[in-house]
């Protein structure tokens, strides 16, 4: 998805503070904000500033060009770029050796080698090279696609989707429609795979326009765009179908089918554990995997057995995760599934510590989101006096991402409980709903499978009085009547089949519940 790019001519539109305030306004669709910019900065273009607002006038909906406000500016012809240097620049050369260097590091499996040189090499490019005076091989928009395929593999989404705008600019600054199409559509991924709805639809339109305009097929990377959208929206049937139409196999297919899987009620999630273990025992035989896929494969695998009732195995996957350096990048991920695992468990504690880190990194939304509906529950279990608004804001979160997937990672008590405080009209509750009287959504067990039917409230007064709490210390740390607790051990009683708290303790242990 990330070596496709064509060779391109050498020049770099982003390397004056003129240029890159426009270009920051064009990737943002502020049209009008950057027609301001070219107007302000037209007396004193450099020709950085003049690619950008040749790249701008390209893009700019013709209907707010055509407003009387902005029919003077115009795009000027593309100045004749220098020859390129005959003599071999060491500067030019160094930047493609550790571009070179960086992709073989990544192949054998040094990641952080990898990225390491990688940003060295875009550093020395951006310093030292004079723009248009050198040629770099196969084009700047190459080595941008290559350090961007290498960011992205490390998991360095951020550094991935600067570089892929990058080359977008570009590619538009020199007419290159196909390979800005390109970028587009991978920055349409990039997005859709952390759950940021808005860039995401942004980034498709523009490479659907673009490939409409230049009667070119739909890159790859669009589809898996738009089937992730279609799961996010809990359209399953739709996800499902749009998945099957992307061209690839293995491991790719195998994650896609994990995540539909996990929360559709007509899959078997057994077999799709089973699967993806076994793409991933080949794929990790076969070759070095990158610091994404590792990642990746942990939190679909950590989803299934939420969804089977493995919680405290769910667990086990985050914790061993969350050890990894080289999955740093990909911490709330792995966070917000844990925070979802504990409170199946009944730790709401553990739960609330691991949704709050996993919120407070804002690099996936699709985490913030699924850490904030754990969140709130948690805030519930314990009687907060804050879980109202909780509620209220993970609802509204996920409205405003477009993002009720985040929200089912929750069982239907505590969904039921999260949904009640949704603002009227919510998007998020309806597409909840709706999926639910359907018949498709399936929801985290309540409780392990083949074990008690103990509420999350039960959960957490069991653990407490194995852990030697009095009641009324459990009370209090509840936030509920010592009549409450003593209601819920003897609920606890007559499900463990026990008589008092210390066979309680041991059928608990015996469950796995402590």
């Amino acid at each position: 998805m990330w070596h496709e790019a064509p060779p391109l001519p050498t020049g770099d539109p982003n390397t004056s503070p003129a240029a890159s305030r426009i270009y920051r306004a064009l990737c943002e669709s502020a049209w009008e904000e950057a027609l301001r910019l070219i107007e302000e900065s037209a007396p004193r273009h450099d020709e950085a500033a003049a690619h950008a607002a040749r790249a701008v006038l390209r893009a700019v909906p013709p209907e707010i060009l055509a407003r009387e406000r902005w029919a003077h500016l115009t795009i000027a012809p593309t100045p004749p770029r220098p020859r390129p240097r005959t003599a071999a620049d060491p500067r030019a050369e160094r930047v493609v050796a550790l571009t070179r260097r960086a992709l073989e590091r990544m192949r054998v499996g040094r990641f952080a080698d990898a990225l390491a040189d990688a940003v060295r090499a875009q550093e020395a490019y951006d310093a030292d090279i004079p723009r248009g005076r050198i040629d770099l091989g196969r084009g700047l928009v190459s080595a941008l696609f290559a350090w961007a395929s290498v960011a992205a593999g490390c998991a360095d989404e951020a550094r991935a989707g600067a570089l892929l705008t990058r080359a977008y600019s570009a590619a538009i600054a020199n007419g290159e429609r196909r390979t800005a199409a390109g970028a587009a559509a991978t920055l349409a991924l990039l997005h859709a795979s952390i759950g940021r709805g808005h860039p995401r639809d942004h980034w498709a339109s523009i490479a659907e326009d673009l490939c409409r305009a230049e009667r070119l097929p739909l890159p790859g990377a669009l589809a898996s765009a738009r089937a992730l959208a279609s799961y996010d929206a809990l359209r399953l049937d739709e996800a499902r179908t749009r998945s099957a139409a992307v061209p690839s196999a293995g491991m790719d297919q195998a994650l896609r089918r994990a995540g539909i899987d996990a929360c559709d009620r007509r899959a078997d999630p057994a077999a799709a554990l089973a699967a993806l273990d076994a793409e991933w025992t080949a794929e990790d035989r076969a070759e070095h995997t990158t610091p994404s896929r590792r990642g990746a494969v942990a939190v679909a695998r950590a989803r299934l057995l939420l969804r089977l009732g493995r919680a405290e195995q769910a667990r086990e996957v985050c914790a061993a995760a969350q050890t990894d350096p080289e999955l740093r990048f990909l911490v709330a991920d792995i966070a917000a599934i844990r925070a979802a695992a504990d409170l199946s468990r009944g730790d709401a504690a553990a739960a609330l510590s691991h949704a709050q880190a996993a919120s407070s990194h804002l690099r996936s939304a699709r985490a913030v989101v699924m850490a904030s509906a754990v969140e709130a529950a948690a805030l519930l279990v314990a009687r907060r006096a804050e879980a109202g608004e909780a509620c209220a804001r993970a609802v509204a979160l996920a409205d405003e991402e477009g993002l009720p997937s985040g929200l089912v990672v929750l069982s239907a008590e505590d969904l039921d409980a999260v949904l009640s405080y949704a603002s009227a009209g919510s998007a998020s509750a309806r597409a909840i709903h709706e999926a639910r009287e359907s018949g498709i959504l399936a929801l985290v067990p309540a409780s392990p499978v083949g074990g008690p039917a103990i509420t999350a409230h039960e959960l957490v007064a069991l653990r407490l009085l194995a852990g030697g709490a009095s009641m009324s210390r459990a009370a209090r740390e509840m936030g509920v009547t010592v009549n409450t607790v003593k209601t819920h051990v003897r609920h606890l009683y007559a499900k463990l089949g026990v008589s008092n708290r210390a066979e309680m303790a041991r059928a608990a242990d015996a469950h796995g519940l402590l």
